[in-house]
């Protein structure tokens, strides 16, 4: 499954129109979704929490591969759970 089969090419597109936003990791913040560089190279994705829970979700453009983590725990690192997650692929 690929972006086109939730979203049309014109919605994927603006999407992924990035604007410049330099924090941290973050380097560009579309529509709802940010992107990052990675050791997975670059990521789309976004990270969120509520009382109580983290979390995160990046897709790596260059693999294709997608980690989501879920944490329920409010000080919980879900940023860093999935770039240990990024070495564990890169060493497969």
């Amino acid at each position: 499954m690929n972006g086109a089969d939730v979203l049309g090419p014109a919605e994927l597109a603006e999407m992924t129109t990035w604007v410049d936003a330099r924090l941290g990791e973050v380097t560009g913040y579309g529509l709802g979704l940010s992107r990052r560089e990675s050791q997975l190279g670059t990521q789309y994705g976004h990270d969120g929490g509520i009382w109580g829970f983290t979390s995160s979700s990046y897709y790596a453009v260059d693999s294709g591969s997608s980690i989501t983590v879920l944490v329920n725990l409010e000080v919980g690192d879900a940023r860093r759970i999935v770039d240990d997650l990024s070495d564990v692929l890169i060493m497969r």
